[in-house]
């Protein structure tokens, strides 16, 4: 190959190349799919795709499943999208929060009935009182976060 072959383009390249006439030079084709217009139907079709995702419903759903926002929505109803996704993802924080709570308090009441010791189960209970309040004020915070919430 010559040196000056390298940096020939388009159906120049082909040619001076030598190439069967079967082989299709690619890079014209890469130049016309940089020029697809936006009303291109694969684009349409991933246009529409995102303004079906970026609702407040859709919103809503990925954040109560715990779910991250890549910023797909930015300019196409993000401010809807990211108020609902955030409810959601408060709410999927506190359930979260209290399911682990909850199994904390049960192996600490295991750890209890398994208790020798006086000292012991005092400072066993102590930590189940504890996590009792936080879950109460959790549970306090849930309900007024789902109260609060739009329906969707």
């Amino acid at each position: 190959m010559k040196k000056s072959a390298k940096l020939l383009i388009g159906t120049d390249w082909v040619t001076r190349m030598a190439l069967p006439a079967t082989v299709t030079p690619v890079w014209p084709t890469m130049q016309k799919l940089a020029r697809k217009p936006a009303s291109d139907p694969s684009r349409a079709g991933w246009d529409q795709g995102v303004m079906t995702y970026c609702t407040p419903q859709v919103g809503w759903r990925e954040g109560l499943a715990g779910r991250s926002y890549e910023g797909v929505c930015r300019g196409r109803n993000e401010d809807a999208f990211l108020y609902a996704f955030n409810q959601g993802t408060e709410i999927h924080r506190l359930t979260s929060r209290i399911e682990s709570n909850d199994r904390e308090i049960r192996r600490l009441e295991r750890q209890l009935s398994e208790a020798r010791k006086d000292e012991t189960r005092h400072e066993l209970r102590q930590r189940i009182r504890s996590l009792d309040y936080e879950q109460s004020r959790l549970r306090s915070s849930l309900r007024m976060m789902q109260s609060g919430s739009p329906r969707y």
